[in-house]
């Protein structure tokens, strides 16, 4: 009776445990019958990312240039000039994002230290002999002043110590200025004909790494595998740029060691009051697997308001009756203002006071909202030419579009999205049914 009862209470024992650890096979079977669906999604690179397509990189590597690029994947996390965002990020989506299918989209953010836009940067510290080489103040005093710049006399020096340089060779240089402890630095290119400053570039100085700390990138002068730039660029921003509002943006060339001296630079922008040096781009889901989304998004600035105002300013055929007076920061062409950052749609200040030559006459006030829209059309594509003069009309055999967001003030205080194809380099095709509101 006793055997019985124990077979029974094992017997019962292996059905609780089966209830209660169900079969993983079976349920990654059903998974895997599943109908994907789409949806779209925003999704951060993490550290584990990095190292998984670190792996993957090693895998098709045959130089030791290959090495060095796969390598640093994971050390600086950032993906590189070799191996790029649209071929190794797919990968990561499938593995994350199972169970989405044709439609669906992802918004990712990664870094990209070393785009195509400054290539392999090298770095130079001038000796105390450079300086002797220098003609002028440099020489004499054995450092840079605000009245004897390293922007005029770098270039000139450049030139004789690397005259085998290539167009759009990039070089971060360091330099002494007076009384400093450390170097400044700077970056420059070469034109193919002469060394010029990067503008919009700030390079890290040394003071500034002392800043982060020792140990830290303070103790050599650059970050390393040990000493991330994403774990230091957010909060040396907050404090060199302190006034700079959401949607701002900043290009930092900073110092990077992984087994030899490097530079790169990172891309940052200011959102929700917080710096984020990561990259943006879309991704979609063709059916049978993920691909990078060229399509460029942008927001229009304060300053490219202030473009659209001197652009009407100076314009011989607006000009001044589409001017407010005492007002720099506004027209009433197209409605922009740099100091709200917005397009005026109010139709009664076209009509009322800037309408020159009448063409608005006896139309209705929605008939007069479509010419305000059509006008900002205009100007969205004034906007592109103007910030992407170099843009491309395909990637990857995808073409690229564009698409830019804006506010406007009145008629409910509408935000806008306008979409534009790339045909060219600084060419721009508006698309039909523009411009949608912004979901």
């Amino acid at each position: 009776m006793n055997k019985y009862k124990i077979i029974l209470s094992l017997f019962v024992v292996g059905l609780v445990l089966s209830s209660c650890e169900p079969n993983k096979a079976v349920y990654e079977e059903l998974d895997s019958q599943a109908t994907p669906y789409s949806k779209a999604e925003t999704y951060t690179l993490s550290a584990a990312d990095y190292s998984t397509m670190s792996k993957n990189a090693e895998a098709v590597a045959t130089t030791p240039s290959d090495t060095a690029a796969y390598k640093s994947i994971a050390s600086l996390q950032s993906l590189n000039n070799t191996y790029k965002a649209e071929d190794y990020i797919p990968a990561i989506l499938s593995s994350v994002f199972k169970a989405l299918g044709k439609g669906s989209s992802a918004m990712v953010t990664y870094n990209n230290f070393a785009d195509d836009t400054f290539g392999d940067i090298e770095t130079y510290s001038l000796s105390n002999a450079d300086y002797t080489t220098i003609s002028g103040k440099p020489s004499e005093n054995g450092y840079f002043t605000p009245t004897a710049s390293p922007q005029s006399y770098l270039p000139g020096f450049l030139k004789t110590k690397f005259p085998d340089a290539a167009e759009k060779d990039y070089i971060l240089v360091s330099y002494l200025y007076p009384d400093a402890v450390s170097k400044d630095a700077m970056l420059f290119f070469y034109t193919g004909t002469k060394w010029k400053n990067a503008d919009g570039v700030t390079a890290i100085s040394g003071a500034g790494y002392e800043q982060m700390g020792n140990p830290g990138p303070g103790q050599y002068g650059n970050f390393s595998s040990d000493f991330k730039p994403v774990d230091y660029l957010p909060l040396y921003l907050a404090i060199q740029f302190p006034y700079d509002k959401d949607g701002a943006t900043r290009k930092i060339a900073f110092k990077y060691y992984g087994g030899s001296n490097g530079a790169y630079v990172a891309n940052a922008t200011k959102e929700n009051g917080h710096w984020n040096v990561g990259t943006s781009s879309q991704f979609i889901n063709n059916g049978e697997k993920w691909i990078f989304d060229p399509t460029v998004n942008y927001e229009i600035t304060s300053d490219d308001y202030q473009y659209l105002v001197d652009y009407v300013k100076n314009s011989s055929t607006l000009g001044a009756p589409y001017l407010q007076e005492g007002k720099d920061d506004r027209e009433f062409y197209f409605g922009a203002n740099s100091k709200y950052v917005n397009f005026n749609v109010i139709p009664f200040y076209r009509t009322d006071f800037y309408d020159p030559n009448n063409e608005l006459d006896g139309m209705s006030e929605e008939q007069v909202k479509k010419v305000i829209l059509d006008r900002i059309n205009e100007a969205a594509k004034l906007v592109l030419e103007k910030q992407f003069p170099n843009s491309e009309a395909l990637v990857n055999g995808i073409p690229v579009y564009y698409e830019l967001f804006y506010k406007t003030y009145g008629s409910g205080n509408i935000s806008y999205t306008v979409r534009f194809l790339c045909t060219g380099a600084g060419e721009f095709e508006l698309q039909e049914g523009q411009p949608v509101e912004a979901k």
